[in-house]
């Protein structure tokens, strides 16, 4: 819970976390600018809340009780990384980390954009930093919220602006998840289909793929569509292939990735808000949610015929007032969706076999993962 970087200076950022310029808290109220930090609740498995007590050394908050953990964001550094860093430094562990959501605490002692986080406390012993941590109690979250609501001075400015977005977030924040590739395994379904017609009507997988961009350059392109077409290319009875497609209608369900089936079983389990969010041909698009059975795991499902669309749908749920999580396997789409920089939101990119994964979209905070399994509720 460092107060400033040696000397009194702050990395200084704008709003939307581009580094501006190193500078003192007087910079940063002159110009607009503002230093980063992050603040990490601390959960025991009896749903205690691990509060801190500053000690009375500091120059910010002395003795004021305050979050779990935290700090100053260093140069270079993500908001996960600099709360994994802290984490290590002051209490020794590394536990898993969620995060919450965004604050700004503005005035006259801080200019700060805030990322809070949290996390389960095992049974672990805690290696706490005696330059950071005088002593440390557990309470009720509800308890911490009630008490530094009756008896404001004992508490550090924005530990008590953390604990009210932690209250707010839980009931605003929203998955925006991804379908194909993300959540719905098409290169393992194409595979499969190209087999079929391969082994059982003779049809070569080039016919396939040239069919396939046919639909595509004439902008027509669907499950329908790209079957007619290669009964076309291929002068194969169209009542064939469609006995085909009928076969494997019946195993779309299988095609969803088991990691990624069992993730939203957890959040819908969670109660958190989730929304299915994917772009193409929208009729096309939704006979394949639908036959997957996934729509069964969401709350919303909404289909889009431009990625632009997904960029105007991100905006508004910003202006709801939603914290973000998104998860997707393309990082150029979701780069698009987040043009601009978007300082609510976090990025999981799912890295999946044969994806176009190409860049990191450096608009968010972003975590790349192999599996949902990396993802804490």
């Amino acid at each position: 819970m460092t107060d400033t970087t040696e000397g009194g200076m702050l990395d200084l950022y704008s709003f939307l976390g581009d580094f501006v310029k190193k500078g003192a808290l007087e910079t940063a109220r002159r110009e607009g600018l503002y230093g980063r930090s992050v603040h990490i609740f601390l959960f025991d498995t009896d749903g205690r809340l691990l509060v801190v007590r500053r000690p009375k050394t500091k120059r910010y908050y002395p003795s004021k009780l305050t979050s779990s953990a935290g700090g100053h964001v260093e140069e270079g550094e993500s908001f996960m990384e600099a709360a994994c860093r802290e984490l290590r430094e002051e209490l020794g562990i590394s536990p898993p980390l969620t995060h919450v959501g965004r604050f700004d605490v503005v005035s006259s002692r801080e200019r700060t954009i805030h990322h809070l986080f949290s996390a389960t406390l095992s049974a672990q012993r805690l290696d706490t930093d005696p330059d950071e941590i005088a002593e440390f109690t557990r309470m009720p979250l509800s308890e911490a919220v009630h008490d530094s609501q009756q008896h404001p001075w004992r508490y550090a400015n924005p530990f008590k602006c953390a604990l009210k977005a932690y209250d707010y977030y839980l009931g605003k924040r929203m998955w925006v998840l991804d379908f194909d590739h993300t959540l719905f395994n098409w290169y393992g379904f194409k595979k499969d289909l190209v087999h079929e017609l391969q082994y059982r009507l003779g049809v070569p997988e080039s016919t396939v793929h040239k069919a396939q961009v046919m639909c595509e350059r004439s902008s027509l392109y669907s499950f329908e569509s790209h079957l007619q077409t290669i009964a076309q290319v291929s002068k194969v009875d169209l009542s064939a292939i469609f006995g085909i497609r009928d076969q494997m209608e019946g195993r779309l369900p299988e095609y969803i990735y088991p990691d990624a089936r069992i993730f939203l079983e957890k959040l819908k389990r969670s109660k958190q808000r989730t929304l299915l969010l994917t772009y193409g041909e929208p009729t096309n698009q939704e006979f394949f949610v639908r036959k997957t059975q996934i729509h069964d795991l969401v709350d919303t499902c909404e289909f889009v015929k431009k990625k632009s669309e997904k960029k105007k749908k991100m905006r508004d749920l910003v202006r709801k007032g939603f914290s973000i999580n998104i998860v997707n396997d393309d990082p150029t789409e979701t780069e698009l969706m987040l043009t601009g920089r978007w300082p609510y939101a976090f990025v999981y990119l799912v890295e999946r076999p044969n994806a176009k994964y190409t860049r990191i979209p450096h608009c968010s905070e972003w975590e790349v993962i192999n599996s949902f399994d990396e993802i804490v509720l």
